[in-house]
């Protein structure tokens, strides 16, 4: 959480300038960690983990749209909506430009 004026500046030149995994997709570690209990469930063809995840996901995306994004959007307004307009939450696709 930005605490004084540098930090909050900082904050918005990284969601104006997303690199690495975020600017592919808004949430990468849960993508990844989404995806890597399904190929596991799928790998091991455990019942048990397919079960997890199926549970997990909706519950994630839950805590995502209800808790965060709103935190988010009151945090950082225009910025985070810019960002939300080029970036998917959960499926990583090419980078969009930041003029669309």
């Amino acid at each position: 959480m930005p605490t004084n004026q540098s930090d909050s500046s900082a904050v918005q030149r990284i969601l104006e300038r997303a690199s690495d995994p975020y600017r592919w997709v808004r949430n990468p570690v849960a993508a990844w960690l989404a995806g890597a209990i399904f190929g596991l469930s799928i790998a091991l063809s455990s019942t048990g983990i397919a079960l997890m995840f199926l549970l997990g996901l909706p519950l994630a995306h839950m805590q995502v749209v209800l808790l965060e994004e709103p935190l988010l959007r009151k945090r950082f307004g225009s910025s985070y909506e810019a960002y939300v307009h080029r970036v998917p939450r959960w499926i990583p696709r090419s980078p969009r430009s930041r003029q669309t």
